[in-house]
């Protein structure tokens, strides 16, 4: 059986929105977009100082994401 640190971090179950925000370092909040102007509604919602690239350290799988800051984050 884990530690109760490790417990606390898993979050493969299902977690409650107020659960998450009592857990989360720091909330990102979406931009309204116009759902008709945009494929990819979780990527264009992003705050413009935040981008979402491929992870180079896998290989560039395009499956795989990070994401990064391009400014200071307050």
């Amino acid at each position: 059986m884990g530690s109760s640190r490790e417990e606390m971090w898993d979050l493969s179950g299902e977690i409650r929105e107020h659960e998450f925000d009592q857990l989360a370092v720091y909330l990102v909040r979406d931009q309204h977009v116009d759902e008709a102007s945009t494929d990819n509604r979780a990527e264009a919602s992003l705050p413009r100082n935040l981008v979402v690239k491929a992870s180079q350290d896998l290989g560039g799988n395009v499956s795989t994401v990070e994401l990064f800051c391009n400014d200071l984050v307050i």
